[in-house]
């Protein structure tokens, strides 16, 4: 009798360990979720999905809204489905935009990461293994941004290679324009919900923009995911004269609520973005991770740096230059010249190595220096 009590209770013992590790398999959250949006990309999904599947890390859903797609989406992603058991399918049953897309992939994410991948673009097989490495060695980061490639459209084999510049771009270049693109980055979904932060739906275009800018004013870290080959490809699409003028509107849009919320007064004529990225580090001295901080310091001038900004006919620039200085650097061109004299706030006069001589009298409206006898246009 005992034996056949040990026997069950032994059985029941397995059997409750056995449902316990099934159950816990089963309901395990993701560490990553990747959130694809897609419409009409039938000619590119496959190609992107099969990026995915090939990753060397594997604890990650993939998220794909389908966005209304009235092509053979649907019959890929049943497909696709039968492959890839975390792979969740949502349609929405008209075209609602991508941004609404993104907000609805966010939405159903569980990972504690969201990584961001377009069906018309792939990643190589080492994307998520690098990108949720780094985010995981460095807590304090929100926002990853990966080393990137591209194609152009319609050009398969036809890669884009970019300049070293555009390669090593600064991450304070978002003051001016949506540098950092959507593809392949990654975000700390705890962030995003804490902050109630989405994709604004009336952005047809720029829409990754003004998300980025969100989160950069609620306090998010972003940074550079240090790899020496490129991790995603992306699609250059050509534009259409229409989408580029979208995407502009939208820049500008954003640029304006964002000088509004770090309380800086937008003037075209005096415009400097060390100011904005200044104004922005106050309102977020953890904008910038690691090096970031101190590249868009050096970049611009110290409280004791003379700060000018000079109005000449055929361009707007500016001269930073130490006190005592009897040299000055135009800093766009990297033209040199030699102080005659300077009364501040009153004139300069400078020798160009190139230019000649010239004076600029400052003017207070624009708070800028204007070549003597030259009106602003």
């Amino acid at each position: 009798m005992k034996k056949r009590i040990y026997l069950c209770s032994t059985a029941l013992f397995f059997c409750i360990m056995l449902f316990c590790f099934a159950f816990f398999n089963t309901n395990q959250k993701p560490l990553v979720s990747v959130v694809l949006p897609t419409y009409n990309r039938e000619n590119y999904l496959k190609r992107s999905l099969d990026s995915l599947l090939a990753q060397t890390f594997k604890n990650f859903e993939i998220i794909v809204v389908d966005d209304g797609s009235t092509d053979g989406t649907q019959n890929i992603l049943k497909e696709y489905q039968k492959k890839f058991k975390q792979l969740k399918v949502i349609t929405h049953t008209q075209n609602l935009g991508v941004a609404s897309a993104r907000n609805t992939g966010n939405k159903y994410a569980q990972g504690k990461y969201i990584a961001i991948m377009d069906s018309d673009d792939f990643a190589m097989p080492n994307f998520l293994k690098e990108t949720v490495s780094f985010m995981e060695a460095n807590p304090s980061v929100t926002i990853g941004i990966p080393n990137k490639n591209a194609y152009y459209a319609h050009q398969e084999d036809n890669f884009y290679n970019p300049t070293t510049e555009e390669r090593n771009f600064p991450l304070y270049w978002i003051v001016n324009s949506n540098y950092f693109n959507n593809t392949g980055n990654i975000f700390n979904r705890n962030f995003v919900l804490k902050h109630n932060i989405q994709y604004n739906p009336k952005y047809v275009c720029g829409e990754d923009y003004d998300f980025w800018i969100q989160m950069i004013l609620k306090g998010a870290s972003v940074a550079k995911i240090p790899t020496k080959t490129h991790l995603v490809v992306f699609r250059i699409k050509g534009g259409l004269s229409k989408n580029k003028q979208e995407c502009q509107k939208t820049e500008n849009i954003v640029r304006e609520q964002m000088y509004k919320n770090i309380n800086y007064i937008y003037n075209k004529y005096s415009y400097d973005d060390c100011m904005v990225i200044k104004a922005l580090l106050k309102k977020n001295p953890q904008m910038f991770f690691g090096e970031e901080g101190e590249i868009a310091k050096k970049e611009c001038p110290s409280d004791t740096d003379v700060f000018i900004k000079l109005k000449h006919p055929s361009w707007i620039d500016y001269l930073i230059f130490n006190q005592d200085a009897t040299k000055v650097f135009r800093k766009n061109n990297f033209d040199s010249a030699q102080i005659l004299s300077f009364r501040p706030t009153n004139e300069i006069t400078i020798k160009w190595d190139k230019w000649g001589t010239e004076t600029f009298v400052y003017n207070k409206s624009y708070n800028l220096y204007i070549l003597k006898e030259d009106k602003p246009d």
